[in-house]
C-alpha cells in the first residue's frame, strides 16, 4: 500500500469514485485508516494513521506487534485484551489509548475497527479508523484531577444515571477500583433517599420545562446509610448528566446528639465538647501514636486548660510505651524506673477499670507520697487518671494535669470519660497501623541488599525511599551481584501496588533474577524468564525491570528493559552530556508469559556514570513525565565536581534535585561509576 489502505478499491466506476471521495473527506478531517491482513499479519496504514499511531509522516505497513510498541505501556495490556476479544467474537472494536511518539509527546487516539471476512475461504481482514482524542481527553483529565483533589466523594452520572467518573475519595469509600465503578448504575451505590431525588431530577428534566417544573440548580439533603452513618449529599445538574457530591457528617450528627443530651446542665461543657469533638475529626486524620498524642495535647491544652498530658500504652510483647506532652525526659525516665512502670495510679486504674480524679496534689500524695518530685517536674496541682478502654479491654492510661486545683464535678467527669473513648479507638487503630507497617518494612529491608559489591574499576551506590505514609510500602527493589565470570549483574525493578503482596512479589522476582544471573544467563534470558514466572501466576501482579550485566575490565554493558523507565547514561567526555537508553526490549513483566525479550549493548568509558531508577523518582503530581526526565538529566550533568566520581554523592544530589517531597510512590536509585 503506497497511498491508502487496501480497503479502497478501484475508482473507475461510480462506486469507486464515491469511495475515493469519502477517503479524501476522511483524510481532510484528520481521520486515519488502517487495513490489517490477519493471514499475513501485516497492518497497512495511510498518512493520517501514520501520524496518529506514531509511525512518522508516511503511509506504510508494520506487524501488529510493532504497532503496539508506540502504545503507552500503561495502556498496552488493556488494548491487547480488547483487540483479542474483538477478534474472537468478530465484533466491533472501540478503544481509546495513548501513543508515545519518538520525541516523547503523547497523543490520545481512538480506534474503531471491525473484522471482515471475504472470499470463499473467509479471509480475515480488520478495517479501522483512527482519530485524535487528545483535546477531549486533556479537558477530561484536568477535570478528573481537579475532582481528585476534592475532599468530598464525587460521582459524575450520564443521562441514564450511569457512573462515568468517580474521584479518589469515592474509590476509597466504596472500596472498588475506578474501572469497576465506571459503568455501574448509580442506584447500586447511592443511598435510597438520594436515588429517589436523582430519579425525581431526571423525571423533571425530561418533562416540558416550566418555571414550576424547572430542576433545582443545586439539591442538598442529608441521609443515613444502612449502617446508620450520616451523609450530606449535594447534586448539581450538568449538560447531559448530573454530579453527586457526598461528605460524611456522622461526627457532626453525633456531636449534635451529645450536645442535646447535655443541654441545660452543662452549658460551659457543651462549648468545650464542641471544640473537643472537632479535635476527634483530627484524630481520624493522623496515623501514628505520636501524632495522636500531639492532637490530644493540643486540644486539651487549648480547651481544658490542661498543662500536662501523659500516656501509658500496654504492649503485648514488651514493656509499656510512655509518651508525655510536653516531652519530659526526666519524667519519662522516672516512669520507666518505677517497679509498676508509669504513674503511681496506673495499677489501680487499669486493675479496676475506673478513673481516678485528684482535685489537688495533696489528694494524690496521700496515696503516693513518694511522687512529689514528679508533680514538681510537671508543675501540676490536679490530676485526672483515665483508663483507655477498647472493646471492654484496657489498653492503657491517660493522665491529664492542671496547674491549679480542679473541682471535677460529676458532669465534668462524664465529659472527660466521653473524650477518651474516641481517643482510645484511635490509639488502637494507630498501633495496628504501626505494627503492619513495621512488618512490611522489616520484610522489605530484609530483601534489599545490605551491602553492594566492592570491586576495582566500578563504584556503586544505591538509595531506597518509601512512599508517603498512608500509601504503604511498595515493591521497588535493586540488586547488584558479582558473578563467577567477573561481570557485575545489576537489576532495578518495580512491582505494581503497595503492601505485603507487592513486597512478597518483589522478593520472589529479586531472588529469581539473582539466581538466573548466577547461572550466567544473559539479561534478555533473565527478563524473559521473569515475565514467564509472573505471567503464570493467578494474582495478575505486574512489574517492570531493567536487567544488566557490566564487565568492569572492558566496560561492556548489556541490558534488557522490560517496560521500565530508561537508564540514564552520563558520559565523562566533554560536551557529550547525558542521554537515556530508551530501547524497550519487551512489555511489562507478567503481561505476556510467552514474550521473548531482547537486549542491547554499549561501551562504557572511565569516568562514565550510569543511573538505574524506578518511576517514583520522576513521577510528580502536576508535572509531565517528559519534564521530570529532563530535570533528571539536567541534575545529572550539573552535579558538583566533587561528586562526579562519587556515586554516593551523585545519589544524594539527584534525590535532592529531583525526588518529590510528598512521594506517592516509593523509589529506588542505583548509581554506577566507571573508574
Amino acid at each position: 500500500m503506497n497511498e491508502r489502505p487496501q480497503v479502497w478499491g478501484s475508482q473507475t466506476d461510480g462506486v469507486g469514485r464515491g469511495v475515493g471521495d469519502l477517503y479524501r473527506a476522511l483524510t481532510a478531517l484528520g481521520v486515519g485508516i488502517f487495513d490489517w491482513d490477519v493471514a499475513t499479519d501485516r497492518m497497512f496504514y495511510d498518512q493520517a494513521a501514520a501520524r496518529l499511531l506514531g509511525f512518522g509522516d508516511r503511509p506504510g505497513s508494520v506487524s501488529p506487534q510493532d504497532a503496539m510498541a508506540t502504545v503507552h505501556p500503561d495502556d498496552r495490556p488493556a488494548l491487547i485484551r480488547a483487540r483479542d476479544a474483538a477478534l474472537r467474537n468478530e465484533n466491533t472494536f472501540l478503544e481509546e489509548y495513548r501513543v508515545v511518539s519518538t520525541d516523547g509527546s503523547v497523543t490520545w487516539v481512538q480506534t474503531r475497527a471491525r473484522l471482515l471476512r471475504e472470499g470463499p475461504d473467509g479471509r480475515a481482514r480488520v478495517i479501522g479508523l483512527c482519530t485524535d482524542r487528545t483535546p477531549d481527553r486533556t479537558v477530561r483529565d484536568r477535570v478528573a484531577r481537579a475532582l481528585d483533589h476534592m475532599g468530598d466523594i464525587v460521582l459524575v452520572l450520564d443521562e441514564t444515571d450511569t457512573i462515568v467518573h468517580a474521584n479518589i475519595q469515592a474509590i476509597r469509600q466504596f472500596e472498588l477500583p475506578r474501572d469497576d465503578m465506571v459503568g455501574k448504575p448509580a442506584a447500586d451505590l447511592l443511598l435510597p433517599p438520594v436515588r429517589e431525588h436523582v430519579a425525581a431530577i431526571r423525571r423533571r428534566r425530561t418533562e416540558p420545562t416550566t418555571e414550576e417544573s424547572r430542576p433545582e440548580p443545586v439539591l442538598e439533603i442529608e441521609a443515613t446509610d444502612p449502617d446508620g452513618a450520616w451523609w450530606a449529599v449535594r447534586t448539581f445538574p450538568i449538560p447531559d448528566g448530573l454530579v453527586v457530591a457526598m461528605r460524611n457528617v456522622d461526627a457532626r450528627h453525633r456531636a449534635d446528639a451529645e450536645r442535646k443530651a447535655l443541654i441545660g446542665s452543662l452549658s460551659s461543657a457543651l462549648r468545650r465538647s464542641r471544640q473537643l469533638l472537632d479535635a476527634t475529626v483530627e484524630l481520624g486524620q493522623v496515623m501514628t501514636v505520636d501524632e495522636l498524642c500531639d492532637v490530644a495535647a493540643h486540644a486539651a491544652q487549648a480547651d481544658l486548660g490542661v498543662l500536662f498530658v501523659g500516656l501509658v500504652l500496654l504492649e503485648e510483647d514488651g514493656p509499656p510505651r510512655v509518651h508525655c506532652r510536653p516531652n519530659s525526659r526526666f519524667l519519662t525516665e522516672a516512669w520507666r524506673r518505677m517497679p509498676a512502670f508509669g504513674p503511681a495510679s496506673t495499677d489501680q486504674v487499669l486493675r479496676t477499670g475506673r478513673p481516678r480524679f485528684d482535685n489537688d496534689r495533696k489528694s494524690y500524695l496521700r496515696d503516693y507520697p513518694d511522687r512529689g518530685p514528679n508533680l514538681d517536674a510537671m508543675s501540676i496541682d490536679a490530676l485526672a487518671s483515665l483508663p483507655l478502654i477498647v472493646s471492654g479491654r484496657p489498653i492503657g492510661l491517660m493522665v491529664l494535669g492542671w496547674p491549679e486545683p480542679q473541682a471535677f464535678e460529676e458532669d465534668e467527669r462524664r465529659f472527660l470519660l466521653t473524650l477518651v473513648g474516641p481517643f482510645a479507638q484511635a490509639l488502637e487503630r494507630a498501633r495496628l497501623y504501626e505494627r503492619q507497617m513495621s512488618t512490611v518494612e522489616t520484610l522489605q529491608r530484609a530483601v534489599l541488599p545490605q551491602t553492594l559489591p566492592d570491586l576495582g574499576g566500578v563504584r556503586l551506590a544505591a538509595r531506597y525511599l518509601p512512599a508517603g505514609r498512608d500509601l504503604g510500602i511498595g515493591g521497588d527493589w535493586y540488586d547488584a551481584t558479582m558473578l563467577s565470570d567477573g561481570t557485575l549483574s545489576l537489576v532495578v525493578g518495580d512491582v505494581g501496588g503497595h503492601g505485603l503482596r507487592a513486597v512478597s512479589t518483589m522478593a520472589e522476582l529479586r531472588h529469581a533474577a539473582r539466581a538466573y544471573a548466577l547461572q550466567l544467563r544473559t539479561p534478555a534470558d533473565i527478563t524473559t524468564q521473569l515475565s514467564a514466572n509472573l505471567g503464570s501466576r493467578s494474582d495478575e501482579m505486574l512489574a517492570t525491570a531493567v536487567v544488566a550485566d557490566l564487565c568492569p575490565a572492558t566496560g561492556l554493558l548489556n541490558w534488557s528493559c522490560a517496560g521500565h523507565p530508561p537508564p540514564l547514561l552520563v558520559r565523562a567526555a566533554a560536551g557529550v552530556g547525558a542521554s537515556f537508553l530508551e530501547q524497550v526490549n519487551g512489555p511489562i513483566l507478567g503481561v505476556d508469559a510467552g514474550a521473548s525479550y531482547g537486549q542491547n549493548s554499549l561501551q562504557l568509558e572511565p569516568g562514565d556514570q550510569l543511573l538505574l531508577f524506578t518511576d517514583g523518582l520522576v513521577e510528580r503530581r502536576g508535572r509531565s513525565l517528559t519534564t521530570q526526565l529532563a530535570a533528571l538529566a539536567e541534575a545529572a550533568v550539573t552535579v558538583p565536581a566533587v561528586y562526579r566520581n562519587d556515586p554516593d554523592g551523585l545519589c544524594d544530589h539527584i534525590l535532592h534535585a529531583v525526588a518529590p517531597v510528598d512521594r506517592e510512590d516509593d523509589l529506588c536509585l542505583l548509581a554506577v561509576a566507571m573508574t
